[in-house]
């Protein structure tokens, strides 16, 4: 008995002479494209050019394709980037307010502790 996926001894499946089974495959090693010649310009036909220069285009336009959805997430995040950085610019800006009222009441409090200590304390 044979088959084209698999093949059995004709002997006994319990005895010493039992052979497992054999798989043949039917298909060949799969490929996804055709390899292209490697030949020079000039002893390729036309219509090997053409296969030749269609998949180079196609080898372009994939990577152009996958550059262009680059550039667009690139953007989005350059554009979240800078309104990080506007955020924390508005937030400086507040902190040096915050910093320059600081230094005001520490030098009003300095001074009145000066005058407090140049006058006269009676006891």
């Amino acid at each position: 008995m044979h088959s084209r996926s698999a093949r059995r001894a004709e002997s006994p499946s319990d005895g010493p002479d039992r052979q497992d089974y054999e798989v043949l495959t039917p298909y060949p090693a799969y490929r996804t494209q055709p390899k292209l010649k490697e030949r020079s310009p000039t002893h390729m036909t036309t219509e090997e050019r053409f296969e030749h220069i269609e998949s180079a285009m196609t080898g372009i336009a994939n990577t152009m394709e996958a550059l262009g959805s680059n550039a667009g997430q690139h953007d989005k995040q350059i554009e979240a980037l800078l309104e990080i950085a506007e955020k924390h610019a508005t937030e400086l800006d507040r902190h040096d307010k915050q910093i320059e009222a600081l230094r005001a009441l520490v030098a009003d409090v300095s001074r009145q502790w000066q005058a407090y200590f140049n006058t006269p304390q009676l006891i």
